[in-house]
């Protein structure tokens, strides 16, 4: 890839690795049966910045190349430090730290170029450096060998390491190689492994959470360090720093939020630190779907659930066992059944007096009567018709029923008492007359769940919360209750 001059030239080469074969030159190696496609760009870089949003990612697809791709490499010719630098950045090369980066430049170049932001995440890079003629071109024809004539006696190839250094970036000397002879020791070159970082100091985004994730303020200032107490993401950065040997400073978000996103979409608290990537890494951060196109997480170590505190449920009061054997709804309509059976059975016996001219029957006395039937106290009359004793032998039988499961439904709630229902979720708890609710401090991505969730329930529980405000590191905790 060209940083230099106005020409742009792609080529693909895609060569299947046959059965225990990969095709490097003359030389082979063992992969298996798999057909993995090799493929490579020439490009011009200078040509990206003057093309719009779209075609630069197309460009830039075309130089990472296919998914498939096992292993990729960058090749610059360097002409212009701060085109490179530009390139690094629009490429987002921070974010592919495994890619083999080779760069071929000038001496004086090297410096400024090798220490940049732009490669804080590169592991495995490659100098070359040397004097080069200005009429010297790169060719954009695999098979033609540069000539020499264009090369100082010389060329220092220079590894880039980002810890050896006492935990820090630094540059080493590798060996001096001259273009007509082969490259000797090929497998020293590309040999960083992160698995000590030598000391490194990190910079981590931490906001206070009492068992989980526990630091004391060093002063009261908005974005101050702070010093780790005793709790689990504690020992396991403990753990950590001592087995990868880095060290670590921990700081708070100016605003001590997890992190939000607002209208215009960007973030606050640690997401938007860690987003403009003025830390290295944080503890304590909730995965969700609109965090994960900002960040990048770790596997998950903790689950974030909601639990309902209330008190234990309390034995009922026991002069109302006499109506709990039959619920509300129920005694409403037997009420309404009785009501209206004497309201039918008073009708037909003034229809009777009107046809007959017999004697009648007063609304009182029906239902006098069929409160009796129902209490087992009644007056041991029944009409001479068989019609007329219809209606009271169906209430007799309705009666004998409601009675029988009556009396063993009240015996069993004398034996064993009840007690009030447990509130296992939001519609128990909705479900009580006068009763509140509230929590302590709770995160971000539970204050999001309960303003936006479709689910009229979590509504209006989030409507009527109340918060319990536990305020962090004063010498007296004291107790705010508040409407959220």
């Amino acid at each position: 890839m060209s940083l230099g001059e106005n020409t742009t030239s792609l080529f693909e080469h895609n060569t299947p690795l046959r059965e225990n074969a990969t095709s490097l030159g003359e030389h082979t190696i063992s992969l298996g049966e798999n057909t993995i496609p090799l493929g490579g760009v020439v490009a011009e870089v200078r040509s990206l910045f003057f093309l719009d949003q779209s075609s630069q990612e197309r460009f830039l697809e075309g130089v990472w190349g296919d998914v498939r791709f096992p292993c990729r490499a960058l090749i610059l010719h360097l002409t212009n430090n701060q085109l490179a630098i530009r390139f690094f950045e629009v490429s987002s090369l921070w974010q592919r730290p495994e890619t083999r980066v080779v760069i071929v430049g000038g001496k004086s170049d090297m410096e400024a170029l090798l220490y940049h932001s732009s490669l804080r995440n590169t592991v495995h890079l490659l100098y070359l450096a040397a004097d080069i003629h200005k009429n010297l071109t790169v060719t954009t024809r695999l098979r033609t060998r540069p000539s020499s004539r264009g090369w100082s006696d010389h060329i220092n190839i220079y590894r880039r390491c980002l810890y050896c250094g006492n935990g820090e970036v630094d540059v080493q000397l590798l060996q001096r190689w001259h273009p007509s002879r082969v490259l000797q020791d090929l497998k020293s070159i590309f040999t960083e492994k992160l698995e000590s970082f030598m000391g490194h100091r990190f910079k981590i985004m931490a906001v206070h959470a009492n068992y989980i994730s526990r630091f004391q303020r060093d002063s009261q200032s908005p974005g101050t360090t702070m010093t780790p107490v005793d709790s689990l993401d504690v020992r396991m950065l403990k753990a950590f720093a001592a087995h990868a040997n880095f060290t670590y400073q921990v700081w708070e978000p100016r605003d001590r939020q997890w992190g939000l996103q607002i209208e215009n979409g960007s973030w606050t608290g640690t997401v938007s630190v860690l987003q403009d990537q003025q830390a290295d890494f944080s503890l304590l951060l909730t995965l969700t779907s609109s965090r994960m196109q900002a960040v990048q997480f770790s596997a998950i170590y903790l689950r974030t659930t909601i639990v309902i505190l209330s008190l234990k449920p309390k034995l009922l009061p026991q002069h109302m066992a006499i109506i709990r054997p039959f619920p509300g709804i129920l005694w409403l309509v037997l009420t309404v059944t009785i009501l209206l059976w004497a309201i039918a059975l008073w009708l037909i016996q003034i229809t009777r007096t009107w046809m007959l001219g017999s004697g009648g029957a007063q609304l009182s006395s029906t239902l006098l009567y069929s409160w009796g039937v129902l209490m087992e106290n009644w007056t041991p009359y029944l009409p001479a018709k068989l019609t007329g004793r219809l209606l009271p032998g169906l209430l007799l039988v309705s009666c004998l029923i409601l009675n029988t499961a009556y009396r063993s439904s009240l015996v069993a709630h004398l034996i064993v008492q009840d007690k009030d229902a447990e509130i296992n979720t939001f519609h128990d708890l909705l479900a009580r007359d006068g009763w509140q609710w509230g929590t302590e401090r709770i995160g971000d991505v539970l204050i999001v769940y309960f303003q936006n969730s479709p689910n009229p329930e979590v509504k209006r529980i989030s409507k009527e919360l109340q918060m319990i405000l536990k305020i962090p590191y004063a010498s007296q905790t004291e107790d705010i209750l508040y409407k959220a």
